[in-house]
């Protein structure tokens, strides 16, 4: 019988490219997603300095125009705040975009996988028979007249 050659070889290869491909797309954006996380958590620990200083400034009774000028400060940074978390939520968006890109492409590789498998489970059934024909071939077949 002739080797086993699985003739979605190809389609196989394309698809374990393809999940490699959303894994590493995957992983990128997750490393966006990070730094959108760790843009935000500056940001926040910024503005809370910049409040933490309003009150001290106030505590201390400096002139009204530095407390102004630090809340206005403070409305700026609350501005990059609310870019950075829209930032971040996007980067989440993307992430789940891709999550789901690399399910599927999971997904559609194992599906050529599993056909793979029983392409090669029929395979060695079809050999076991042939094997199993060829032993029987073999063997000496009892005559019909030793059984009259």
């Amino acid at each position: 019988m002739k080797p086993f050659r699985y003739k979605l070889q190809a389609v196989q290869m394309l698809r374990e490219r393809r999940e490699h491909e959303a894994g590493e797309q995957y992983a990128l954006v997750l490393a966006r997603r990070a730094q959108a996380q760790k843009r935000l958590e500056d940001v926040e620990h910024e503005l809370s300095l910049a409040r933490f200083e309003i009150q001290e400034l106030v505590t201390a009774g400096c002139p009204a125009h530095q407390v102004s000028r630090r809340q206005q400060f403070c409305l700026v940074i609350q501005e990059r705040r609310s870019q950075c978390a829209a930032d971040l939520q996007n980067a989440e968006r993307i992430v789940q975009q891709h999550f789901h890109a690399l399910l599927k492409a999971r997904q559609e590789r194992e599906a050529v996988e599993k056909h793979h498998v029983k392409c090669r489970q029929e395979y060695q059934r079809d050999l076991q028979r042939e094997d199993q024909r060829w032993l029987d071939d073999l063997a000496p077949r009892p005559s019909l007249a030793a059984h009259a």
